[in-house]
């Protein structure tokens, strides 16, 4: 049995998030789709052929 590579999801805040979001998609010529879970994803492929997802998860409010 060969043991799958490792998979890696980066975590990152920023003060104006949804000016970052619009520069990637500027960048990557892809926008974010609405999912039915209330998340918005995007995924491109790179000219190797390998996929790279990204998206929002806002999480819990804090106290």
């Amino acid at each position: 049995m060969t043991t799958p590579p490792p998979t890696v999801w980066p975590a990152l805040r920023a003060a104006d998030a949804p000016a970052r979001v619009r520069w990637l998609v500027d960048v990557l010529g892809r926008p974010l789709q609405q999912t039915a879970y209330g998340a918005q994803e995007s995924t491109v492929r790179d000219p190797e052929g390998d996929s790279w997802s990204g998206g929002d998860h806002r999480g819990a409010p804090r106290d």
